[in-house]
Parts: structure tokens; sequence; C-alpha cells
């Protein structure tokens, strides 16, 4: 079954490979061409090795004018919907325009699904030159229908009149104006319920051509009428045969003595006199000629041959008066002007008549010299393609391997001129690098008669040896079996195939070390391909097929809504995307992926499909959670140490200047008052030490506020506002939700940190007299912000990635924090001023 296969494949390719229409199989996309006869090089003008190269190619060989048409209906294709005819033009190299009919149509499998486009494109340059032709020609018919003799109508589809020759305005007695745009039956009611009217009928209605013959009892003449169908109507040619029909009846009696004889014989039968009159003819020639036997009969046998031919009739006579036979081929002229060539064998007879006549009997062989006159074309096309193919062919014989002809390309390729090959063996030229590999090919050559793509050595005249794919059909020219050789030079393919390969593996390789898998996606058709290491990311054999599904499930339940909404919003914007996903193993492991998403699109700038890279993250997100613990307890040991200082500060260092603030002041009352100079230092002292103690207490307030684990974060920040306040001179504008309630130490110590630095910022940097601090409690969030009107620069936003510049301690705090209670940090700054809001989840 698989030979017959092959061997049906192999019939299939000789069969496309010399049909003058270009057949073409591509896959699903366009992307890649898997099929393309030759004939694509005829019309096209290009190698086929170019559209394997680039698919597009093709479109744009098309005249620019019709680019657009064509790439439409190619998007269409792709899309499902078949290309039932579309008319371009192809601009080849050499300059010429060729007129093509595209056509295609998807191939589905059992689901419905494309798999593959199948194409055609016919040349249709001769047709449209016809068509040109045929326009000129309408304006030369016009002439000739006006000058004819026979009546001409043409009626349209509601029985008007639209057009009538001189001969027909004639024949019907009155004016032109009179009978244009009035109905048939108005002008010849007599005719409506006659066989004539239900012809009419007949024809206009079923649109077959008719011919009938009517006395117009009126004018007393008969008429031979033919309908013909056309697009209007009916066209309507007419003949007065008053005179026909009177010699028709001197000749029926004629006729009836050699009905019986000829009327039933498929050969093409007459009579005519020693003159070349034609006296009697049976039905084939009729038909074949499209006369009637009147109009042949009476008529000279020159008036049915070509021009050329006429002066052949005459030598025909003349040897069929002197020899009594003639036999040979006559080119004959039907009446639409079409040649048939007529093989005759005629005799004369003089005995038994008065007259002598020629008896002639003839057979239509016009499609036998067609074929043989297309055999010796398309043995010269054959020669032709043979001398001037791209590819390296040769013919040898079977036995011995002996060159019977080599092509340009084999004799170029192989270093050798023609004559250096012809009648020497492959052997003694020394061609085989291997002669095994000879035996193989014609092993399978004597036993299937052909030998398909064999991958041979074959060595040229400078030594160099050469990889070929060859086949070879069996032939036989004369007698001798000979072998028809195809061979393309592969060793560059070759050589770029190992690289290919070699490079795959260091790319597997790559991927394998670095932990990351690539990945591609065509959302039209779903298909997804994975590289080896994205397949070890999941945790399957290449064995299985990936599919959106399969992603899906994978998923951890609480990414895939995130998951599908990306994916929603990569097809909507098709531009690059990249995100971080956990996926479930089926060992129940949990792997951290990130993965970025970039589309590819077409030469005219349609989505072809998305690839990507997929990395296994799980380790660094390890890393980051280890240092995210590290990180929070770093500042829960830096939030102890500042409240056990601010502790230190207030309870020792503040009551010992509270203290040396009484002895100060005692000893003040102690100092007599003469004592000018020792009343004023101890005074100056006095002021020093309360300073001094406002520093301290607004000093360990600001390292650890007591307040904040009294009241909570409400009273804290408005607490530390007044003092900022009094400080700075800083306005600062509070807006706080009423009953913001507890809300969880380590979050209200957060929010209060990022507050507290972002009024710090303010004073230090911003420039500006005025802040804002609101605070909002809603939809299990707890909403910071904190704005100026100073000073900014360009626009700047930061979430929560990698800040953009490098950023001082405070910040980088304040980021750290919001993160180890699972919140995040945004910092906008504009020529408006800067706005630092914080945004924490909170339950309860």
């Amino acid at each position: 079954m698989l030979r017959i296969e092959l061997e049906s494949g192999e019939h299939f390719r000789q069969i496309a490979d010399n049909l003058s229409i270009v057949l073409a199989l591509a896959n699903a996309d366009l992307s890649q061409f898997l099929y393309v006869n030759r004939a694509y090089e005829q019309i096209w003008g290009r190698s086929i090795e170019s559209l394997y190269a680039d698919s597009m190619s093709f479109v744009e060989a098309v005249c620019a004018e019709d680019r657009a048409r064509l790439q439409d209906a190619l998007r269409g294709l792709v899309n499902g919907e078949p290309i039932q005819g579309i008319e371009c033009r192809v601009l080849r190299p050499d300059g010429a325009v060729v007129w093509v009919l595209a056509r295609g149509f998807p191939v589905l499998d059992e689901h419905g699904k494309i798999t593959r486009l199948v194409g055609s494109a016919e040349d249709i340059t001769a047709r449209k030159s016809a068509e040109e032709e045929l326009q000129q020609t309408y304006s030369r018919t016009e002439a000739v229908l006006q000058t004819i003799h026979d009546a001409y109508v043409l009626i349209d589809r509601q029985w008007r009149l639209v057009y009538v020759n001189c001969a027909a305005v004639h024949g019907m007695r009155r004016k032109q104006e009179d009978v244009i745009g009035r109905t048939l039956w108005e002008l010849f009611p007599e005719i409506s319920e006659t066989e004539l009217g239900v012809q009419y009928r007949r024809s206009m209605e079923n649109r077959t051509p008719a011919t009938a013959e009517f006395f117009y009892a009126p004018h007393a003449a008969w008429w031979e009428i033919r309908f013909y169908p056309v697009a209007e109507g009916l066209a309507v040619f007419a003949w007065n045969i008053t005179e026909r029909k009177k010699a028709e009846s001197v000749l029926r009696e004629s006729e009836d003595r050699y009905r019986d004889l000829v009327e039933h014989s498929s050969d093409l039968i007459c009579t005519h006199d020693t003159a070349g009159i034609l006296l009697s003819v049976n039905e084939p020639p009729l038909r074949i000629l499209g006369y009637t036997r009147v109009e042949m009969l009476g008529r000279p046998l020159r008036d049915f041959v070509t021009p050329e031919a006429k002066v052949h009739c005459d030598d025909y006579l003349e040897r069929i008066r002197r020899n009594g036979f003639a036999t040979g081929v006559l080119p004959v002229v039907t009446k639409q002007g079409e040649v048939r060539l007529w093989e005759f064998n005629n005799s004369l007879r003089s005995e038994g008549v008065r007259t002598p006549i020629v008896r002639g009997i003839a057979h239509d062989v016009t499609e036998q010299k067609r074929a043989e006159a297309a055999l010796r074309k398309s043995e010269e096309k054959f020669a032709k393609a043979f001398r001037s193919s791209p590819a390296e062919m040769v013919i040898a014989t079977l036995a011995e391997g002996r060159l019977v002809e080599a092509n340009d390309t084999y004799a170029r390729v192989m270093g050798y001129s023609r004559e250096e090959l012809i009648g020497r063996t492959t052997l003694e030229l020394g061609l085989w690098a291997d002669p095994a590999e000879r035996d193989a090919l014609m092993e399978d050559l004597k036993k299937n008669g052909r030998a398909l793509d064999h991958v041979i050595r074959l060595r040229a005249k400078s030594g160099t040896i050469g990889y070929k794919r060859y086949s070879a059909e069996l032939v036989h020219i004369g007698k001798e079996p000979c072998l028809l050789g195809v061979g393309e030079d592969i060793t560059e393919s070759r050589r770029i195939q190992e690289n290919l390969r070699r490079s795959e593996q260091f790319l597997a390789e790559g991927q394998r070390l670095s932990h990351t898998g690539s990945w591609s996606w065509n959302p039209y058709t779903g298909e997804i391909s994975w590289s080896r290491q994205t397949y070890r990311i999941f945790g399957l054999g290449p064995e299985i097929k990936p599919t959106m599904e399969l992603v899906l499930r994978y998923l951890h339940p609480d990414e895939r809504p995130v998951f599908e909404g990306a994916v929603r919003q990569l097809l909507e914007d098709k531009t690059d995307s990249e995100g971080d996903y956990r996926i479930v193993l089926n060992n129940g492991r949990v792997r951290h992926v990130h993965c970025l998403a970039r589309p590819v699109f077409g030469a005219t700038g349609e989505l072809l499909e998305f690839i990507g890279t997929a990395m296994d993250v799980t380790e660094r997100k390890k890393t980051e959670e280890e240092l995210r613990r590290l990180s929070g307890q770093l500042l829960r040991l830096h939030d102890e140490e500042r409240r056990s200082i601010a502790r230190d500060l207030h309870d020792t260092t503040g009551q010992g200047l509270v203290a040396l603030t009484a002895t100060l002041t005692q000893l003040h009352s102690l100092v007599p008052s003469n004592n000018r100079r020792a009343r004023k230092l101890l005074a100056e002292s006095e002021g020093l030490v309360k300073e001094c103690l406002r520093e301290v207490r607004t000093l360990s307030y600001v390292l650890y506020p007591p307040m904040l684990e009294q009241a909570g974060l409400e009273d804290a920040i408005r607490h530390f506002r007044d003092g900022f306040v009094a400080r700075t001179g800083i306005d600062v504008r509070l807006g706080i939700q009423q009953s913001l309630g507890r809300l969880g130490r380590d979050v209200e110590l957060a929010l209060f940190r990022v507050a507290q630095e972002s009024l710090a910022n303010i004073q230090r940097h911003s420039g500006s007299r005025s802040a804002e601090v609101l605070v909002q409690h809603h939809a299990g969030v707890v909403d910071l912000e904190v704005s100026d009107q100073g000073c900014g620069s360009e626009t700047m936003l930061i979430g929560d990635g990698e800040f953009p510049f490098p950023i001082g301690v405070g910040i980088a705090s304040m980021k750290e924090r919001i993160k180890q209670v699972g919140g995040r940090l945004q910092i906008r700054a504009d020529s408006n001023g800067t706005k630092v809001r914080a945004t924490v989840p909170v339950h309860g």
C-alpha cells in the first residue's frame, strides 16, 4: 500500500509539473509553501526555491494596482474563505506582464480546522488579449451587420426591438424609428399564436438557440429565422429563402435517391462534378462545417477550403480527371471560421451516368493531427526545458550508464563540457564518490521503474565532492532502456542544516542552564509549540501536545483569572507583555514562572503568532521571600531600637534636664540681684536647658511616638502634624476618615513612617509652603496620600518595581515597610508637585 501511495504521489508530481497551471500547497497560515509545481517558474518568471524561501514573494511580484485585492483575498483564505477567482497581473523579472486567474480553498480536518491551503493560478494573458480583440471585433461587427444582406434583429427580454440592421428594416418594410423600442408582438401580432411565436418564446425562456422557417403571408415570402440567446435577450438572423424554397422542391427528388446511402453513414460523404461543384453531402459534414445542405450544394469545393488550399483544389481535380482517383488531406473552413482537416479518398465514376461524378469519402482527422502536433510541440518543449532547466539533468543508458545527453546545468556544476560527457560512462569519468550508491540507485530503478530522492555524492572534474538529491525515471529512447536523472545540489543546504542542528543544540543547552524555555502560539489555530526546557518546567514529556487548556489546568487556581485577562489584553493590544505566574506540577510542587510574550507580524502588518519565553524563577522567588523576611526582621529590630532610645531620652535624659532646669532656677534665686553678669549667665543656661529639653522630647517622639500605641494612627498623625507645623511653619491640611479605628500595630507603624518621612522630604526638598495628608479606609484597603505643591521636574511615576534612578534611604525604607505589610507604594512627581500614595490591605 505504501508503495502504491508513493507511486501515486510521484505520478501526481509528474502530472502537476507538466501542467501549465500553477498548483501550490501551503500550511494553514500561508507562512510556508509545502509544494509548488514548475508552472510557477514559467508564469512568475521566478524560481520555486525563492517561493519556498519567502512564502509571500509571489504577492510582491503582483502589480501594485492588483496587490491589495490579492492580499485581502489571501487573508480571507487563511480565515477559511475560498478564493473563487481573482484576476491580477504579475510583473516578471524580464519586464513582461502576465495576467493570471488565481483560485484557492482551505483543506479542513475532521474537526473543521484548517490544516492546509491549496491554490492554483492560470495564465489568462491570451484570454485577456482575446477580450480586447473582442471589443475591437464588436466595433467591426457593427459595421458588418449594417452592410450584410441578412436581416439582423436584437430583442430584449421584454420583447422590445433594441437593434435592427438595414436589411431588417428593408425586410419589415418599415422605418427604423418605427420599430426600435416597440415589441415584437406589436409589430407582428399575426405571428403571436403561430408555431413561430411559440418558437420565439421557447428560445427566450429556455435560452436555447433554434432555427425556424416561416411563410409570412402578408409579404408572400418564406423566411429562415435563427434565434440565438444572448445576455440582452435574443439575437435573430433572418434570410428571405423564397427562391431557395423553390430550388429545394427541384432538388428533393435527387436527395431522396442518395438519402438511404449517405445519411446513415458516419463518414463524410459527398459527390461533386469534375469542376468541383458539390452535388450532394450527407449529415456529418453539414454538422461539422455548420452549413445547411442548401448552403453547400451547388457551390464549388474552393468555397470551403482555406485560401492557401484553393490552388490545391485545381491540382486535385486535375489528378482525379486524369487518374480516376485522388487521396490526401484537405484543410476546410467551417462557417464559424474554424479550420478542420479532412483526409479524403475520392474516385471518379463515369460509367452508368450521363455526366461523370466524383464520389468522395473523408474522415475528420483534425483532432488526430492536433494531437500529433501537440506531441511534437511537447517534445520540443521537453528538449528546451531539459537544456535550460536549472536542475541537473542527464540521460544515460541503463545497462552501462553511458551518458546520452546532459544539460548545461549538469555540465557546469560537474565542471565538464558537454563534449567531454556525452558518450562516456559515469564510471569512466569517475563521477561516483561511492559506487555502492550507484548500485543502490540502479537496484531501486530496476525494481520500481523509478528511484526517488536518493542522496548521493558525485565527484566533479576538480575533485570536489558534492551532495546531490537525485531522482531517476526509466525511459526508452528507441528500443534502448535509459534512465532520466534529475539532481539537485544540496551540499550547501546540508552544511546549513548541520549548522542549524548545532545552533539548536546550543540553544537547548543555554535554555537548560538558564532554566528558560521558549514557546509559540498561533491565536487563529490555537496551535502551541514548546521547547524542551518548557516541557521540563511543566514537568511533562515531549509526547504531550501543549494546548491552552493544558496551560490553564497547570496554573494555580488563583492565577487563572489573571492569566486569562492577560491573554485577552495581549490579543487586544498586540504588544510585548510579561508577568509572573504559579504553576502546580503533577506531584503537587509549586513553581514560579516569569513569562514574556511578543507578537510576530507578517510583511503586510497582519498578526501571525506570538512567541515568548518561560523562565523558572522559583529559586529567585524563594530568595526574595527570605530577603523580605530578613528585611522585616531588620525593620522590627530598628523600631525596637528607636523605641528603646526614645524611652531612654524621655525617661533618663529628659528627667535629668528637668532636674537641671529646677536647679538652675533655684541657683538663679540665690544670686544677688546686683550680680547682673551671673544672673544673665544663669538665665541663658536655663534657656539652653529648656531648648535641649524640647529637642529631646521632639527627638523622642520622632523616634517612636508613644501615642501611636496608645491612641492609634489618627491621633498619632494629628499630634505629629501639630509639632511639624510648629517646627517648620509649613501648613499641613489633614483629611482623615472618621472612625478610622485601629488597624494593627505593623500597619499603623508603616503608614505613620510613610507620613513622617513624606513630610520630612517636603521640608528638606520641596520648597512647598503647604501640604496635605489624606487617610481613607474603603473596600478592605487603607489609602494614605501625602501631597505638596512644590517644585517638581519632568513627569515621573514610581511603582512597585525597581526605581528608575538612585534613591535615598527614606524612600527605600518607605517602600520596604509597605511591602512588609502587603501593600503598594507609588510616587508621582510633576510640575504641579509630588504625591506619595501608600495602599495597604486590612481585614476586619
